[in-house]
């Protein structure tokens, strides 16, 4: 059965496992990373306030605007470029959180997450040739997401362990947000020569 499962989904499978893999981990050293850098000069019970309402951010607005931007792409397509866009701002978040206060990252992780989101799941559906191995191709895109989700946050554990340090983590991040920004141009290409834009169509 995965010989019906083909590159595009291949690679829409791998860019879930990278972007969620960076996020999701990444929200569970929130708190740790904020009260250990930007609010490290706040009073413990405050800094840890003020932690959980900075790692909100990206949801809250993931809330707001995923069925905005999936109502936009019915519309007007383009599901490959917003992969992209999505990779490549997800690489700048991680950049900008060691160049910045993180209030305006955190946003920017909100969008992107948010981009991703919209995009990812019913161009999982729309890549599949065989319309009988959808849930297939859901159960194994799934499934890899779910091994990203349990082997990173022992990565980032074992990186905070040896160096003592959070600047390995978000290094880590940083090159996560850079494989999905790499695979987002894989998309990209093979969806426009390959694959005749199928992914970037509005009617089906």
């Amino acid at each position: 059965d995965f010989k019906h499962l083909n590159t595009l989904f291949w690679l829409l499978t791998f860019l879930c496992l990278t972007t969620y893999g960076s996020v999701m981990p990444f929200n569970y050293i929130a708190t740790g990373f904020f009260t250990a850098t930007t609010l490290k000069d706040m009073p413990s019970i405050e800094a840890r306030k003020m932690a959980g309402i900075y790692m909100g951010v990206p949801f809250f607005i993931g809330a707001i605007m995923v069925p905005i931007v999936g109502a936009l792409i019915d519309k007007f397509g383009n599901r490959t470029s917003l992969a992209l866009l999505s990779g490549a701002m997800c690489l700048i978040t991680f950049v900008f959180f060691y160049l910045m206060q993180p209030l305006f990252p955190l946003i920017l992780l909100g969008i992107s997450y948010s981009i991703f989101a919209a995009v990812i799941w019913p161009s999982i559906a729309i890549s599949v040739n065989d319309k009988e191995k959808v849930g297939l191709a859901y159960g194994t895109t799934t499934s890899i997401q779910s091994l990203g989700l349990a082997i990173n946050p022992l990565i980032v554990a074992s990186l905070l362990v040896g160096f003592g340090s959070y600047q390995f983590c978000l290094l880590f991040f940083t090159f996560l947000g850079f494989i999905s920004m790499l695979f987002g141009l894989w998309l990209l290409y093979e969806n426009q020569y390959n694959r005749n834009s199928l992914l970037d169509k509005v009617k089906f």
